[in-house]
This record gives structure tokens, sequence and C-alpha cells, in this order.
């Protein structure tokens, strides 16, 4: 197309045409230009290259980067945009070598590009701008230099440092690296300290994810970790987990991520850097130079959070939180239309494996009903073991005092339902019968800030008693199922709050004649402060030292009574701990277990809290209105 050709095609004259294009244009209204640039960028119309002057416009981009690894995030979003614009892309890099970036800056005045995107290779080289000045060819610079066009990583480490700080975290630790992204990366780290008046601790600052010592978790060096790294935050991630340390219970994690692809660590915590955001807005910034835009384009990105998954308060202020203690098993399930008994052989059509026992039972119950939970057991050195750390890390409950046996087979529970819920159950140990005091020691900074222990006798008693002596050295409520024992050990008794058997189970700790009643008072006179007697269908007792109470057993159709108990003393647990009575948490217990025979398997059918409590706003609304009821839940 010739000069004139297109002339006639913008309605204008030849001469405003070559004025405009030639970059002569001052005396145009800036109406007129754009309408003649949006014309030449539709039609791809240039100058013939013979009548081209060194000012001919040529629609031509130029972007120069120090490094295109580093840059190669940006380049696809100015291309694009470039590409909506009327532009096309010419490319070139610089290394670290200023006489290869004077070399690409002379070929950018050379190919008469419109404007050039300028990574420069320090700040030493910006005076290399001058050339760029002289050819009369506008340039938007990029990076961390005055005046430039820049990411604002101390902006970002501001508001990364902030959201754990809102998260009551005081001792955050830095892992930023030591280019001019991770620099600025920290003093962002750095400024938010001194705005919320926290103490600036040198040695919290870590160049990488192997200098970052995980002992200072338990030492309490820091409670969180931010990272300018997504790739160092994953390495100290897995570090962490593998010693068996929760995140975020244990240390609160927090880094970036690349903008451009949505982040492919989802399971982190991360700030996304737009990336792509930023390459649009340069090419714009550019081509408003080029064509004299009136108005420059903002930029206001902000830096939005993928996830809290791995955010918490610290541990030490992290409410309700409760310990269970006892046997992790694997659940093995046979369904009949009537029990076997001796000389009678039946057959099964129905047969189901759930992770149980009765510490993960009502610690899986205990965390769906809103509360923070920590196990203590043994699991052995076999597959199930890795089902049992899979379904724990699902309900997000705390396994670092849950240790793998090697050599040990996980206990196992074999377990025969009836049609009408009724069931038989037998019990293999495994690494069950390995639990010993020195676990409970070992996990000791578990019952520091915990508020309830759960404690279970189907482990040995050496390590019951020392679960309950340590519980009651913290001032935890201390709540006990004694299962699978004959009478309980003076010293045991005096460090239980609330001791809940079912009625075979109190005649076995406490053998021989007497109303439930009586072995009840028995059981008080020892030091226990509660004593709830479960019946089944027959609802439940509570005694206390001078008090009786019977509750009625909720009503639900009942499938697998197996975990009942568990769900009793899960919801009895959490809704003592938001506030209510003793009474009112055994019939909320009460319905909680109705829940729980409803389906087949303990910890399926354990209820959340959401679903108990419409159920209980349906059915009961006094009760879940209790004024008793903390008011902090």
């Amino acid at each position: 197309m010739t000069i004139k050709e297109f002339a006639l095609l913008a309605g204008v004259s030849v001469s405003t045409v070559s004025k405009i294009m030639n970059g002569k244009d001052a005396s145009i209204s800036a109406r007129t230009r754009e309408h003649v640039l949006k014309l030449a960028k539709e039609y791809n119309y240039v100058p013939y290259a013979s009548a081209a002057a060194p000012t001919t416009r040529t629609l031509t981009m130029g972007v120069i980067f120090q490094n295109t690894e580093h840059g190669k995030r940006l380049v696809s979003s100015i291309l694009k945009e470039a590409a909506s614009l009327g532009y096309s892309l010419l490319l070139r890099e610089s290394g670290d070598s200023v006489d290869t970036e004077l070399k690409n800056i002379s070929a950018m005045a050379a190919a008469h590009t419109d404007g050039v995107i300028w990574e420069p290779v320090s700040s030493d080289s910006l005076f290399l701008g001058e050339k760029l000045d002289r050819a009369g060819i506008p340039y938007v610079v990029i990076g961390p230099y005055k005046g430039a066009f820049h990411m604002d990583f101390e902006k970002i480490g501001d508001t990364a440092t902030g959201l754990l700080v809102k998260k009551r975290h005081a001792s955050i630790a830095c892992v930023a690296g030591d280019d001019s992204l991770a620099r600025e990366f920290f003093q962002g780290y750095r400024k938010r300290l001194f705005d919320e008046k926290l103490p600036f601790r040198q040695e919290l600052v870590f160049p990488d994810a192997k200098s970052l010592p995980v002992s200072g978790i338990l030492n309490g060096l820091f409670t969180a970790a931010v990272f300018f790294s997504q790739a160092e935050a994953l390495k100290f991630y897995e570090t962490a987990r593998n010693l068996q340390y929760e995140i975020p219970e244990d240390l609160s994690l927090l880094t970036l991520r690349d903008g451009s692809s949505g982040g492919d660590l989802p399971f982190l915590s991360s700030l996304a850097v737009p990336f792509d955001a930023f390459g649009s807005q340069a090419a714009r910034l550019l081509v408003a130079r080029i064509e004299k835009w009136e108005h420059m384009p903002e930029f206001s990105p902000d830096f939005p959070l993928n996830t809290e998954t791995t955010l918490s308060v610290p541990r030490d202020l992290q409410k309700k939180r409760v310990i269970s203690i006892g046997s992790v098993n694997m659940d093995n399930y046979l369904a009949f239309d009537a029990l076997p008994h001796s000389g009678r052989t039946v057959t099964s059509s129905d047969s189901a494996t759930y992770p149980g026992g009765k510490c993960l039972n009502q610690a899986v119950g205990v965390a769906r009903l809103g509360h923070h939970v920590s196990v203590i057991g043994r699991v052995g050195g076999d597959a199930d073991s890795d089902s049992i750390y899979q379904a724990v890390r699902d309900c997000r409950i705390d396994s670092s005092g849950l240790l793998r046996t090697p050599g040990q087979k996980t206990g196992q529970a074999y377990i025969f339902v009836q049609k009408n819920g009724e069931s038989m159950i037998s019990i293999l140990s495994g690494a069950n019968s390995q639990v010993c005091p020195g676990d409970i020691t070992a996990a000791e900074r578990l019952f520091d800030g915990a508020c309830c222990c759960l404690i279970q006798t189907e482990i040995p008693m050496e390590a019951v008693l020392t679960a309950a002596s340590m519980a009651k050295r913290y001032g935890l409520m201390t709540v006990l199922k004694p299962s699978s024992c004959g009478p309980l050990p003076e010293e045991l008794l005096k460090n239980i709050d609330v001791a809940v058997p079912n009625a075979e189970e109190l005649s076995m700790i406490c053998p021989g004649k007497g109303s439930i009643k009586e072995k009840a008072a028995r059981l008080l006179s020892h030091g226990i402060k509660t004593v709830i007697v479960t019946l089944g269908a027959g609802g439940c007792w509570i005694f206390g030292k001078e008090t009786a109470c019977h509750i009625e057993a909720a009503d639900f159709r009942s499938v697998d009574n197996t975990g009942a108990a568990d769900a009793f003393i899960s919801a009895l647990v959490s809704y003592l701990l938001y506030g209510f009575s003793m009474e009112a948490s055994c019939r909320i217990a009460s319905c909680a277990a109705g829940f729980s025979i409803t389906r087949q398997g303990v910890t399926p059918a354990l209820v959340d809290k959401d679903t108990l409590e419409q159920y209980l706003e349906q059915n009961s609304p006094s009760l879940i209105k209790e004024a008793d009821r903390k008011k902090d839940r």
C-alpha cells in the first residue's frame, strides 16, 4: 500500500501520514494520531524502506533482558499485549556483559524499533539509555532502579510478613537468597517487623532452606517462616514433615508463587507474584510513550493468597487442643445376617477396611467437631501404617506423636456386624503393645498448651499411667475410656477427671456385686470427678459426687453400633470445651453417637460439627443455645 492509498483510507493528507509515521507529529491532534496509528496496525501499513527515515514507525517493539531465563516469565505476557496493541517483538539478551548490552541497544536502533523495554545489566549501565535518547527511541527501564518500572518485591515481602503477623506470630524466620529481588523481599520483611514494633533478629534470617534449622521449631526459635522461593519452601516443608512435624500446627509457612502459572504447589500457602500483569503493563507503558497517549496506564497489582492450608496461629495460641492416646488399628469389617458362634459357620458377602482404633476414632471425632487434635500411639512397619498416616493427614490431625514400629504389624480389629447393628470385635494388638512411657515423655511438648487428654486402655498400662500423670501435671482435663482391662490402679484413678465405661466395662473395672450406681460411687471415691456409664439404646447415666442424672438415647436407626462410644466421647469433650454443662454435653454426645450408628465403620460415620448442630437446631433448639455456652467458639 502506497502512502497516498493509505492517506486516502485514513481520510487525512499524505503530509499528516508522513508526520505521524515519522514521529514528527507534535502539531497533530491526539485524536488524529490515534486514528492513523490504529489503521496502520489494522492494515499492517509500513512506509517503503527506501523512503523510510530513521524515525519511521515500524510497529516493532524491542525487548532487552539481562537474562531471558529470568525474563521468560514476562516474555509471553509482553508478546501477547504487544500483539493486541499492533506491535511485533524483537528480543535480545545481555547476560552480565555491558558490551553485549551496548550491541543490543545498537541493534534496536538499527532495526528502527519504535520503542524498547530494557532490563539493564546493572545500575552502572543505565548511561546506555543516552544512545536510545539520541536515536529518538522511547524506552521503559524495568528493574530496581530509580524511576524504573519495577515489580515491588519489598511490598510483597511486607505483605507476606503482615499475613503472618495477623496470625499473631512474633518470631518469623525469613528465607531469601542474595539476588536483587530477594534482597528487596527481605527489606519488606524487615519493614513490616518495624511497623508492627516487633524486634528484628538477625538469627532468624537464612539464605536457603538447608540453613533453616528444623530444631528451631522444637525450641521455639521461630513459629513461622516466610520464603522468597517456592522451591526452598517445598524443601523445608518436606524435611519438617519427614521428621513428623505438623504444618501449620507446629509451624506456619508462607511463600511466593509465579502468578502466571497459578502456583504448581497448591498445598503451600503462597502469594501470587503477578508477572503476567507486570509484563502486560510494561508493554502498555512503552506503547503509551511511543504513541504519546494523553494518560499513562496505572498499575496497582495485588498479591492474592491461594490458601491458608499452611497458615495457623502459633501452637500456644491454638484454641482447644486435644491429645488422644491409645490404640491405632485397621478395622476389618464383615457383615452378617446373624453373628457367628461356637459350632455355627456363617458366610458374609460384604467386607470393608477403615483406619480405626479408639485413639484414632476419638481424634477424628474431635477434629470433625472443630478442635485441633494430636495423637500419641504406634503403628507397624507395614503398608497399613501408610493408610493410617494418610487418614490422619486428611483430617488435619497432628501425627508427630504417632510412631512407626519396624518389625511390627499395625494393630488389627476384626469386627463382625449383624443386620441390627450389634457387633463382635476381636483385636490383634500389633504395634499397640509397644507403646511405652518413653513414647509419652518424648511427646511432652504436645501437653504444653493443650486442654484435654483422651486416654484409652488398649495399650500397656505403664504408658496409660504415664499419660495420665503427665496430663495432670500440665493441668489438662483427663477423660478415660476403659477397654479390655480389669480393675484400674489407684495411681491412675486419682489422675482421671471423667471416666466413660459401658456397663460391661464398669463390671470389669469394679468386679463383684453392686448396682451401676454403687460401682460408679466406688470409682468416685478414688478421685474421679465424673463417671458416665453408657448403655447403648438405654442412654447413659451421669454420676457425680452428689448427683446422678439419666440421659435418654437419641432415636437413630442402627446399622453398626461399633463406634458409638467413641463418637459419644468425641462430642462430650468437644462441647465441654465449647462451654456447655456436663449434662448438656452428654445430651449432644448422645446425638453424635446416634449419627455414628447409622453407617458402617467408625471413622466414616463420625459426624461433623455443621451436620450435628443443624440437627440440634431442628430437634433441640434450646439445647444448642444453652446459656452457659462459652462465648468464644
